[in-house]
């Protein structure tokens, strides 16, 4: 059996930055979606994870809409900026180069409340689950 190979990638956070103002309810933020289920292209797309770019918007001072996902667990990896957290009541910062996890069934909200833009992977497994 031969070995399989993967590519490694090196991201431009400028090519993938997703513009803001799309939507109407949070125009301070938005994604992009980079590999998922039926994603971008063929060798982006995988059934096990839904990985996208997260952009807050530069003095956003907001919280996205507090929310639960019954069938995934969501993972955030900040690559610019500080993000607020609110996990299950709590009150969390994560900041570039960190990670905190969002276990599924335990509600919780994302934001920006510093002064610079922040970037962040969000990763959700499994890739088919939407939030309720």
């Amino acid at each position: 059996m031969a070995a399989q190979t993967g590519t490694v990638r090196n991201w431009n956070l400028e090519s993938v930055k997703p513009p803001l103002g799309v939507n109407p309810e949070l125009p301070w933020r938005n994604p992009t979606v980079l590999a998922a289920g039926g994603g971008p292209g063929d060798d982006m797309v995988t059934d096990k994870c839904k990985v996208i770019v997260m952009r807050f918007g530069t003095d956003a001072n907001a919280m996205g809409h507090y929310h639960v996902h019954h069938e995934c667990d969501s993972l955030y990896y900040l690559l610019q900026g500080t993000m607020t957290s609110i996990i299950g009541g709590v009150r969390f910062t994560t900041r570039a180069g960190e990670a905190i996890f969002m276990p599924r069934d335990v509600p919780h909200a994302t934001g920006n409340l510093g002064d610079e833009e922040v970037y962040l992977w969000e990763i959700y497994n499994p890739s088919t689950a939407l939030p309720d």
